[in-house]
This record gives C-alpha cells, sequence and structure tokens, in this order.
C-alpha cells in the first residue's frame, strides 16, 4: 500500500536553531545557501535524509531499544521523535515523498527506491560547512523538482509527516491548477 510522506530537507545550523514555536521562521542567509546545497546535493544524488546524528545508527534497533536510546540521548525532551523510527521503519520502496521547504513551499516530489540507510561520511557531505549531520537517508526518485509556494500553511512543522492520500491529491491539483494559472 502506498503512503504519502512530507520531509523537510534541512532546517538549521546547530548554532541557531529557529524559534519553532514562534508563526514565521525565516533563515539566515548562511542557512539559506546551505539550505540549496543540501537541496542540489539530494537531487544530484536521488536521496533525502534526517538528522538526530546524536542518535547514531538505529536501523537495526527494536522500537523498545530506539525508545531507550532516544531516552537517554535526550533526557530532557518532553515529547519522542519518531522521525528516524519512520524512516526506517514505516517508509517502503513505492511510497511518494514530497520535500518541502517552509510551511508554504513543495520543492520536489519522487518515489522510494530503496530502504533507508545510516551513513555519517555522505551525511557530512551533504550538509558542508557547518557541524550538523544528517546521517539518515533513503533514496528518493525525485519526478518533479519544481518550486510551488501556496497561498497558505500546507505543511506542519515536522521533520518528517505522513499525510493521507486526500492531502497528497489536493497538493497535487493546487500545484496543477496553479501552474495552469501562471
Amino acid at each position: 500500500m502506498k503512503r504519502y510522506w512530507v520531509i523537510a530537507p534541512y532546517r538549521s545550523d546547530r548554532s541557531s536553531y529557529p524559534d519553532w514555536s514562534k508563526g514565521m521562521h525565516t533563515f539566515s542567509d548562511k542557512q539559506e545557501n546551505i539550505f540549496e546545497e543540501v537541496w542540489r546535493y539530494d537531487l544530484k544524488n536521488e536521496t533525502i535524509a534526517l538528522g538526530w546524528s546524536e542518535l547514531g545508527d538505529t536501523s537495526r534497533l527494536s522500537k523498545d531499544e530506539f525508545r531507550q536510546r532516544f531516552k537517554n540521548t535526550f533526557p530532557d525532551s518532553k515529547q519522542v521523535q519518531y522521525a528516524v523510527w519512520k524512516l526506517y521503519n514505516e517508509i517502503s520502496p513505492g511510497d511518494v515523498i514530497i520535500a518541502r521547504r517552509g510551511r508554504k513551499k513543495m520543492i520536489g516530489i519522487g518515489t522510494v527506491t530503496g530502504k533507508a540507510f545510516y551513513a555519517e561520511e555522505k551525511g557530512r557531505a551533504r550538509v558542508p560547512r557547518t557541524d550538523d549531520l544528517y546521517p539518515n537517508f533513503i533514496n528518493v526518485e525525485w519526478e518533479n523538482k519544481e518550486e510551488i509556494e501556496f497561498d497558505n500553511q500546507v505543511f506542519g512543522m515536522g521533520a518528517l509527516c505522513k499525510i493521507n492520500e486526500d492531502k497528497y491529491h489536493f497538493l497535487i491539483e493546487e500545484k496543477t491548477s496553479e501552474k495552469m494559472d501562471r
């Protein structure tokens, strides 16, 4: 059964995490340039990645082992972050990935072509000139690389979110109708 996922390719560097509690977020010039480089890397290498490098390689952990590692790594966290768990255990070849930029831009649509994998060196190469490391990868065949900005916020703030088929078709229809209006 095909599923639909939204992923943010890059959020910020470690020295200036944004305040996600505020309604709007703008990147600094440095972050803007890094985002562009990361997205070019993803398109060229037909991939997308998540960070959470502090967790190490979680690709073979059970859900209980993952929870324990997360709790040990982030003891003050009030919520459990399952983005990495979903990448390794819920996303499958054939699923659809929508890459987003912020909450109003869709920058790519592709199909997952393999299982997720952990690769530190590749993660460093993907986010150049920073201490950021995005080592949790999944291969994606990018079929649509057109940037579409919506009038309203259509995406949540999570690094990885599952959406239903109706929302996916809404986004595609909005994209198509907007393109025809130009």
